[in-house]
């Protein structure tokens, strides 16, 4: 009789192949079945699922094709099938107690090879069977079915325990690594290296979703390696701060912390330390954005020469110094107190007096950022002179760089929703000067980076990674680059995406977020196969096409629980689902 459509008949030579098989089969399956085989592929099972590694019966399987090889080698070979019938035959027909019957079934030899080759032959059957129902349990139908169209994979028991041990060892116990947590399916323990963290890193993800936990695992991992590092925090978050500033004196690490919360504990912050005349000039002019290049210029060039007067009479500087030297008066003052022989007085004298334009014109802007500061609340914190009188410490980036030591920034926007965005933005440009003092590693870590985001922040990261420095961004939506340079429309956000190589992603709560950032971790190629249904039965009309299929589908993204986070590395294209580590601090 004919085919049906779509069958094919049968050949000889494969129907000879398949009974030889299945004999083969059937023999082994008898002889894994004593005692000792079934226990080695129960084991083969046991251990395949332990470490959610279904490949893991590969290496089992070859091991035992090779412990059965050396026992069917020697000179003597032992005939393990008529081991095996024995021992079925004295469980039939001995007339004892079970206790004995059970005995003989359990080991029905006493030599050693014959033990190792029905143990084999178990292990070969039981890793088999681990491969087959691996493929099963995750075909694509399978788990359709069994989770109503939600595709999900069992975590393995390793996992677990690794998790536990995780939180229970140093984050920094690895040189150059900071240990991040464990793979969520198979327990691995993800270490991320100081190499990825100098290309830079983005933390994202709603509020109570765990980005201040995988922030403390990186900072638990500089201050036990002894790193220096500063951590800028936007929203304010004291009991944080106060938690990392006992774990880094825990370790005798020095510590300083600018909290304009606690003014009173607060140590002072000397902004302007750092850089010379011209470097100080420019970064008080980059506190605001300037739309007239003319006035910009000419307040630059009244500034600079007022930093030149201080220097060139050895006097210290700070914000509320400065407040009130803005002026030519104030400045003629200064440079003629100690008469006007010298000649580089007189030339000094002579460039003052050129600022009379800029004095009216041009100063006011910069004049009004600076006194703001200075007159407001928080104004004691950038008073050195006072900080000196009182005894209290003074923080200098540059020195706080070189000691290694442990910066804390708590800038609450909430308290301070216009004097937050300009400390931030005289903190930043701060960094910048001291990043090329040295070539040590310096983590930087921006929580809340809607608070300082600004173009400044990218020439930061971007030109600060031949000086060591390795900045981190936390932040809970993507739009929050964007808020930082309106100016520049969406483009700032692309390029502060694509400054970052690993993406750090807890759970995002809008969906723009999550299908950008799905985009940004790129495509894989796969086949999607479709078929044809009638009465709930396959009609064997199918079809398949190559697409392009999403690393992390936006739907993952969004979904994601508390505790963990996919992490996407573009050095290495690594896109791993982690539970994240419980910090010490």
């Amino acid at each position: 009789m004919p085919a049906k459509s779509g069958e094919q008949p049968m050949d000889f030579p494969t129907f000879m192949l398949a009974g030889a098989l299945l004999c083969l089969l059937i023999a082994t399956a008898t002889l894994a079945l004593t005692g000792i085989g079934l226990m080695s592929a129960f084991a083969a099972v046991a251990i395949c699922r332990f470490f959610g590694r279904p490949n893991l019966a590969f290496a089992l399987g070859a091991m035992a094709v090779a412990l059965l090889v050396l026992s069917l080698s020697l000179d003597s070979p032992p005939n393990v099938w008529a081991i095996a019938y024995d021992a079925y035959s004295a469980t039939w027909t001995h007339h004892t107690f079970p206790v004995v019957t059970f005995r003989i079934w359990l080991d029905p030899t006493e030599l050693f090879f014959d033990r190792l080759a029905l143990g084999s032959v178990g292990m070969i059957v039981g890793s088999a069977f681990e491969l087959v129902a691996q493929s099963r349990r995750n075909s694509r139908m399978a788990l359709l079915q069994r989770t109503g169209g939600v595709p999900q994979v069992k975590r393995a028991p390793i996992a677990l325990i690794c998790a536990g041990l995780a939180s229970r060892i140093s984050a920094g116990l690895r040189r150059h690594h900071t240990l991040l947590g464990t793979r969520f399916l198979i327990g691995f323990w993800y270490w991320f290296s100081d190499a990825d963290a100098n290309h830079h890193t983005l933390i994202c993800g709603s509020t109570g979703k765990g980005k201040t936990v995988t922030l403390a695992n990186l900072i638990e991992s500089s201050i036990d390696r002894g790193q220096g590092l500063v951590l800028a925090d936007g929203k304010g978050d004291v009991e944080f701060a106060e938690r990392v500033r006992k774990y880094a004196q825990a370790k005798g690490r020095p510590v300083y912390v600018f909290n304009t919360l606690n003014i009173a504990e607060s140590c002072a912050y000397s902004a302007l330390s750092c850089g010379d005349f011209t470097a100080k000039a420019d970064r008080i002019m980059r506190l605001r954005e300037h739309t007239e290049p003319h006035h910009e210029s000419l307040a630059r060039s009244f500034l600079q020469t007022t930093f030149k007067v201080l220097a060139f009479e050895n006097r210290p500087i700070d914000l509320v110094q400065l407040s009130e030297l803005l002026s030519i008066n104030a400045l003629l003052k200064i440079i003629g107190r100690r008469g006007f022989a010298d000649p580089a007085r007189v030339a000094l004298i002579r460039e003052i007096n050129e600022h009379a334009v800029a004095q009216k014109t041009s100063i006011d802007g910069v004049k009004s950022d600076i006194r703001f500061i200075a007159n407001s609340a928080l104004g004691t914190l950038f008073d050195t002179e006072r900080a000196k009188r009182e005894g209290r410490p003074i923080l200098h980036l540059e020195t706080a760089r070189r000691e290694g030591a442990v910066v804390l920034f708590v800038l609450p926007p909430l308290l301070f929703q216009n004097a937050a965005p300009l400390i931030g933005q005289l903190i930043i440009n701060d960094l910048k000067a001291v990043t090329t003092t040295s070539r040590s590693i310096w983590r930087l870590f921006f929580d809340e980076f809607s608070v300082s985001s600004t173009t400044n922040v990218l020439n930061l990261i971007n030109m600060g990674r031949t000086f060591g420095v390795c900045g981190t961004l936390a932040t809970q939506s993507l739009a929050d680059f964007d808020a930082g340079a309106p100016q520049l429309g969406g483009s700032f956000g692309r390029q502060v995406r694509a400054s970052v190589n690993t993406v750090i992603c807890h759970q995002l709560g809008d969906p723009d977020d999550a299908e950008l950032l799905a985009r940004y971790l790129g495509t894989y190629p796969d086949i999607e196969l479709t078929a044809q249904i009638q009465a709930d039965r396959f009609t064997g009309d199918a079809s398949a096409r190559a697409v392009r299929q999403f690393r992390i589908h936006p739907d993952d993204l969004k979904f994601i629980p508390r505790g963990r986070a996919y992490v996407f590395n573009r050095n290495n294209g690594t896109a791993d689902l982690i539970a994240v580590r419980k910090s010490s601090i």
